[in-house]
């Protein structure tokens, strides 16, 4: 049958379809197959990435976890900002000794999480959390004290320079924690960071249901990306908003049924391969000489700038 707007023209006249916008397909499944892309590429450049020939890539992973451990208390724990620039120079060098994109990894640390939690934790820098010394006066009533409603205010609402200090240091220990989670990821393939978790004596049935996640976790991915472009193509013009979420519902079920089949085969295949329920562990013999030295040189220098930290702080509160 034909479409009523071809149907309906009266004779003589041009026939012209009925205007859909510039787009055909709804702004929903765009930005769902966008992202969705987006998350397939970053995995395979996280992979490629830990393949090359660079500095952190060499080093046994068990190693390195034990190192970016130490790494993140160090950050933790410290509360000099001579030492977290120090650390943040030896993030940058063990970098670009990795041949990561040292401008594009710096975005990706300090242009999220550690920016997010320098603004949250500004409000706590005024003088009604932390008292201190006047740093940006933001009120000044010329009394001593105001009263509001049960509560008495100082006269003088400002940033204190001490909570101005603490906000800096806690996005610090941010952006160095997420430093060292960055390197370790960007620097092991998927499989061997999994089964460096053995260093640490985690159980291998929990490793082995991590990996499995994260492995069909990208088939799901590729699963998910069909479908959207499987409904662009058969969208004309734009839907609403209610039978948009109609859609994500429908194929949120769809995956679902999905991924329970896969889950049902993978079993199947895996039974036909001898597996009997036995895991076998990921821990490995000991590393190389080269490991060893990494990490008897990493946990000095981690030792001597807590010392140093803690040696600075000391020489400040008593002198």
């Amino acid at each position: 049958m034909l479409p009523n707007w071809i149907v309906d023209q009266p004779a003589g006249e041009a026939v012209a379809p009925p205007s859909i916008g510039r787009r055909t397909a709804t702004r929903f499944i765009d930005r769902s197959l966008r992202e969705l892309r987006h998350t397939v590429q970053y995995e395979l450049q996280t992979e490629h990435l830990a393949r090359l020939p660079g500095f952190l890539q060499s080093i046994e992973p068990g190693f390195k976890l034990l190192i970016m451990i130490a790494f993140i208390a160090l950050a933790s724990f410290n509360h000099n900002m001579a030492v977290m620039a120090i650390m943040w120079l030896i993030s940058l060098m063990l970098i670009s000794l990795s041949r990561l994109p040292v401008l594009r990894t710096q975005i990706l640390i300090w242009g999220t999480m550690p920016l997010i939690t320098l603004l949250i934790s500004l409000p706590a820098a005024l003088n009604l959390l932390i008292a201190g010394h006047e740093l940006l006066v933001i009120y000044d009533s010329g009394q001593s004290a105001i009263m509001f409603w049960h509560w008495t205010l100082p006269g003088k609402i400002y940033f204190s320079q001490e909570g101005v200090l603490a906000a800096i240091r806690l996005a610090l220990r941010t952006g160095l924690s997420i430093s060292a989670a960055i390197m370790m990821t960007m620097t092991t393939p998927a499989a061997r960071l999994f089964n460096s978790l053995a260093v640490l004596r985690v159980p291998p049935y929990f490793v082995m249901i991590v990996e499995m996640c994260y492995r069909y976790m990208a088939v799901l991915i590729n699963t998910s990306i069909e479908i959207f472009e499987a409904r662009k193509v058969r969208t004309v013009g734009r839907i609403s908003p209610s039978d948009g979420r109609a859609l994500f519902g429908s194929s949120l079920a769809a995956l679902f049924i999905r991924s329970m089949r896969l889950t049902e085969e993978v079993y199947q295949s895996m039974t036909a391969r001898g597996y009997t329920g036995e895991i076998q562990s990921g821990l490995k013999a000991p590393g190389q000489s080269r490991d060893w030295y990494f990490l008897i040189i990493s946990l000095l220098a981690i030792m001597l700038l807590y010392a140093g930290g803690r040696i600075f702080e000391l020489k400040n509160i008593f002198f």
